[in-house]
């Protein structure tokens, strides 16, 4: 995608389905009896904007982990939990838990999600969990040993 080839070993229990979105690479989810039971895994690969173009990954590693670029990087409309820097397959990124609140006819819900991203060269990686409940987001932080699964080759 976009130049960036990587591997996909699509979780076990997740059906992969189709990517509607230009940026989205893979989507796989998982649909239980109940609406706290769904689980959204999602593989995202999109340029950087032109302004973000051409920064080393040095330059990156410092802005992530020691400036403020995570809370500049995220902009002020992502309804963060949490947010820090991030290490995904050697390259600088930043790990986010957030939470958006939607609405469907007269039945609102709040989505969970966290999301690794890595910064490869003009390119943004990013690996989304989503589910319904905060309480399965927390428990289902698979991120860290599971993306292994998903890096760039």
């Amino acid at each position: 995608a976009k130049g960036l080839h990587f591997q996909l070993n699509p979780p076990k229990d997740m059906v992969a389905s189709e990517a509607t979105m230009p940026n989205i690479v893979q989507k796989w989810q998982y649909h239980g009896d109940e609406l706290d039971d769904y689980v959204e895994l999602q593989v995202m690969v999109r340029e950087l904007p032109t302004e973000l173009k051409g920064i080393s990954k040095e330059d990156w590693e410092y802005f992530l982990k020691y400036g403020d670029g995570v809370p500049i990087f995220l902009g002020q409309d992502a309804n963060t939990r949490d947010a820090k820097y991030y290490v995904l397959d050697r390259k600088p990124g930043m790990k986010v838990k957030y939470q958006m609140s939607s609405q469907r006819l007269d039945f609102e819900f709040t989505s969970h999600m966290i999301t690794a991203i890595a910064i490869y060269g003009n390119l943004c990686f990013s690996v989304n969990l989503m589910t319904m409940s905060e309480e399965r987001a927390d428990k289902l932080e698979m991120l860290d040993p599971e993306v292994g699964k998903l890096l760039p080759k």
